[in-house]
């Protein structure tokens, strides 16, 4: 499981840092929720990422190593 979460945490946070490549996809989320509202969104997003990420990887650290490769 904690391979798993720590996946779906990588995904989080690499896919919330994409959202700033995407121009026209940025402005119109900005345009919605104001430049105040996406700062908060975008640095909840990232530490939620994160925070599954450390997570994750703890818990599969503490269950043991599955070689993958």
């Amino acid at each position: 499981m904690g391979l798993s979460v720590m996946i779906l945490g990588l995904i989080l946070f690499f896919g919330i840092h994409t959202l700033t490549t995407q121009r026209a996809a940025r402005a119109r989320v900005i345009g919605s929720l104001g430049e105040g509202g996406y700062k908060i969104g975008y640095s909840l997003a990232s530490a939620a990422g994160l925070a599954l990420i450390i997570w994750g990887f703890a818990n599969y650290r503490a269950t043991g190593w599955i070689d993958v490769w």
